[in-house]
């Protein structure tokens, strides 16, 4: 019985495929060629991308002048200063408060004294001038550095840095620094201890608005910028030109050892003027 049910199985699956038949062998080997093809095409665009011509594209501008209130660059003597000045607020946007007044009373505190770093190699030169038989002037002649001109090389290289640096406290800080190498600024403060440095002294006279810790933290020597700070010293003086400067001395004696620097106050700023709504195109 089980054989009989088997052989007419397989009767009944052999007339079914004589009745359908085969699978059309053409159309199946042109499906399977349209797939290699699809895949090649696929292929070659990847490898070779598609030649695109160029067109010309005109794009509508903003050219209406922007208006930021500024400190007026005219109450600057010095052409460096002025300049650095309108590419902080201008070109780096450096507007904010406290920042901006702190930064244009410094620089203008520089601009209006004459600054000057002396070279550490520079050897100094005494030289008595006899006016007439009863009065001998005394100058000391040596090489220096021009403050502004260190300041400016310090200035670009931290705009132009590409690290992550707060530029702000950076740049206040290395002024407090290359000042701090003055010889014409060591009489500047009355120094109650030896503890009250320049530095410190410089920060109290002309940084406000900040917090008593950013205000530790804007000291060199507290700043987590201070070697990069003293880095960027130390390229500057490189790269800087170098001036005969001469320092008049007060008081004469036969005993060199006597003569004492006289050194000229430097000029505060009196009073800081008010910004200005000015038109920056």
């Amino acid at each position: 019985m089980m054989l009989e049910l088997l052989f007419i199985g397989s009767l009944i699956g052999l007339f079914i495929l004589l009745k359908i038949g085969p699978p059309d062998k053409v159309e199946y080997v042109e499906q399977k060629q349209k797939k290699v093809e699809k895949k090649e095409l696929e292929k070659v665009k990847n490898i070779i991308p598609e030649i695109v011509e160029k067109k010309e594209i005109l794009y509508s501008m903003n050219v209406e002048p922007i208006k930021l209130y500024l400190y007026s660059s005219d109450t600057f003597n010095t052409t460096i200063i002025e300049k650095l000045y309108i590419k902080s607020m201008v070109e780096m946007y450096m507007i904010s408060e406290p920042f901006h007044t702190n930064f244009y009373k410094i620089l203008k505190f520089i601009d209006t004294n004459d600054f000057w770093i002396k070279r550490p190699e520079s050897n100094e030169i005494i030289i008595n001038m006899k006016k007439n038989r009863s009065k001998t002037s005394v100058y000391k002649a040596l090489i220096t550095y021009d403050i502004v001109e260190i300041i400016n090389l310090m200035f670009k290289n931290i705009m132009n840095s590409s690290s992550n640096i707060n530029k702000e406290f950076c740049m206040l800080s290395s002024i407090i620094y290359a000042l701090s190498q003055s010889s014409n600024l060591e009489n500047f403060c009355v120094i109650s201890g030896a503890k009250y440095t320049i530095e410190e002294c410089l920060i109290d006279r002309f940084y406000s608005g900040y917090s008593d810790n950013e205000l530790y933290l804007l000291l060199p020597k507290n700043s987590k910028y201070y070697k990069y700070i003293e880095r960027v010293y130390l390229k500057a003086t490189e790269f800087s030109s170098i001036y005969s400067t001469n320092v008049k001395l007060k008081g004469f004696d036969k005993n060199m050892k006597k003569v004492v620097h006289h050194v000229e106050f430097p000029k505060l700023v009196k009073e800081v003027p008010k910004k200005k709504l000015m038109s920056i195109s």
